[in-house]
């Protein structure tokens, strides 16, 4: 009896943990009020101060990787470099802002890398990457954290407010996600999904 006591409170406590919300309020407006009569959300991205896995620069990661594969295939290095640019936008930027739309697109909000007429702008500094892995017999979820600051447009020098989202982790394809690029994207598709569930609750 004891021990299903025990394992009921560790599914609530997971349960519940999972309920909350990964957007951690830093400063500015805690009321949304910003939000009132918005349609458009212009996104822009910026990698400049991210961290990759174990490395302290994406310079670091992207050089030790490209070591990597070409030790196992000469050459193949450039061509992972040029898809893993390729990726943030076709990939980590398209499936944070699907995902986003899907929730804020219910009330009438929309956000793009080309709204230019948008009363907002939200800038997406991607702090942490984790690429995990899958081979098999071993797996890592990836994960991503990011601070989200959003401005009045033509007005970048003042924040309206300031979120945190840390450790975000997607959800793996049945644990068939043996592409990075896959398993990253899936952690931004989270963030976009959870940002935007919580700018328009």
């Amino acid at each position: 009896m004891k021990k299903m006591t025990v394992a009921f409170v560790v599914m609530v406590s997971m349960f519940l943990i999972s309920c909350g919300s990964t957007v951690k309020y830093k400063e500015g407006d805690n009321t949304r009020s910003f939000m009132q009569g918005t349609d458009k959300i212009l996104v822009k991205f910026d990698y400049s101060a991210v961290r990759v896995g174990k490395f302290a620069t994406e310079a670091e990661y992207i050089e030790n990787r490209m070591a990597e594969i070409d030790e196992k295939e000469p050459g193949k290095g450039d061509e992972w470099r040029v898809k893993w640019e390729e990726q943030k936008d076709s990939v980590f930027e398209h499936q944070f802002i699907k995902l986003m739309n899907d929730q804020t697109g219910k009330k009438g909000v929309f956000a793009g890398t080309d709204f230019n007429d948008a009363p907002l702008t939200m800038m997406v500094h991607v702090t942490f990457i984790e690429p995990g892995w899958n081979i098999g017999i071993s797996r890592r979820n990836a994960e991503v954290s990011m601070t989200i600051e959003i401005y009045k447009t033509g007005d970048m020098n003042n924040p309206l407010v300031v979120y945190e989202m840390n450790r975000l982790q997607g959800v793996g394809a049945m644990g068939f996600d043996f592409d990075a690029g896959y398993r990253i994207g899936q952690s931004f598709a989270r963030g976009g999904r959870d940002l935007g569930k919580f700018l328009v609750k």
